[in-house]
């Protein structure tokens, strides 16, 4: 009988030809132009989403240990493909799903080296793959020199997740209050991971213009805000004033802490509008991951939030 492992790379065999489909569709529709957007200068929304699913069940299969390098090696993964891409507008297209996964297994086999306590061996990451995939030692090596090159070896790198952590500290801060003292809460941390992840689903920050304010801090930050104070409520339908101004507070901290000028509000306003109807998408496009997310009731928060901030 097949085991659990074997089961879930074999299910993701098929990803390839869908993915071809897709690549040949964007062609034709001449999705491959730079346009300013992130998902259909990269990837396409679908292919990401697709992406990222896979990235996350194949960190828990092959056992690497936090999620903090999952986190770490999607950031990286974005830089290295942007970098590729600056390289040679077709890289991308001229590349199958098993070669984008190539790449995204090499590169969490990289974060983990960097950032878990616990290393996996390269070895025991050729056995999990061995009933699907087949990837080669020579292979995983080799692309990690091409990802070091092509990074310049810069892969030690900052995400929003970093400086999430620094605001919530200060938003979080009270002198009076021993528990928010200490921010090394599990379910807060956790939190904080699940919603850089669905971030980086509903928004495509990397593209959107901006000057002195990184507006995905903002939303990223408001979201974390609303997962810290709405999750404690039993009835989400039950989430009271005194909730939503501390919430409130925090969006007025930020603005505060990074000088945002009307217009930039007016983006982030745009920006929230956009994470509302994607919410949606992601729940029908990603099942495993928001299958996942669901468990903390992460979008009906968020929309209900946003509902409110918008009034």
């Amino acid at each position: 009988m097949k085991n659990m492992e074997q089961c879930f790379f074999e299910s993701m065999r098929s990803d390839d030809s869908n993915f071809n489909k897709n690549i040949k569709m964007r062609k034709q529709s001449g999705e491959n132009k730079i346009n300013g957007n992130f998902e259909t200068q990269l990837l396409g929304k679908n292919i990401w989403i697709s992406t990222l699913e896979w990235m996350f069940n194949s960190h828990q299969v092959l056992g690497f240990e936090d999620e903090d390098s999952l986190l770490k090696a999607i950031t990286l993964l974005i830089k290295y493909i942007i970098a590729k891409k600056e390289k040679n507008q077709n890289f991308l297209c001229e590349n199958s799903f098993r070669r984008l996964k190539l790449i995204s297994i090499c590169i969490m086999w990289i974060c983990s080296k960097l950032y878990d306590t616990q290393q996996v061996s390269l070895s025991a990451i050729v056995k999990k793959f061995i009933f699907s995939e087949e990837f080669t030692i020579k292979e995983i090596l080799d692309m990690e020199i091409d990802v070091l090159q092509t990074m310049n070896f810069k892969i030690i790198l900052d995400s929003q997740q970093d400086e999430a952590v620094l605001i919530m500290k200060s938003l979080l801060y009270d002198p009076k209050s021993p528990k928010f003292n200490s921010f090394e809460n599990e379910s807060l941390v956790q939190n904080i991971k699940i919603g850089y992840l669905c971030m980086l689903l509903d928004i495509n920050y990397y593209c959107i213009d901006y000057t002195h304010i990184s507006l995905a801090l903002v939303m990223l930050s408001l979201k974390i805000l609303a997962i810290q104070y709405d999750m404690k409520q039993t009835n989400i339908d039950e989430v009271n004033e005194d909730k939503m101004q501390l919430i409130k507070q925090g969006v007025r901290f930020l603005r505060k802490k990074y000088e945002i000028d009307k217009n930039d509000m007016i983006k982030v306003k745009q920006i929230m509008r956009k994470v509302k109807n994607d919410c949606l998408t992601v729940e029908k496009q990603s099942s495993k991951l928001f299958n996942f997310i669901q468990q903390n009731q992460y979008f009906r928060i968020v929309r209900k939030t946003l509902n409110s901030l918008n009034k």
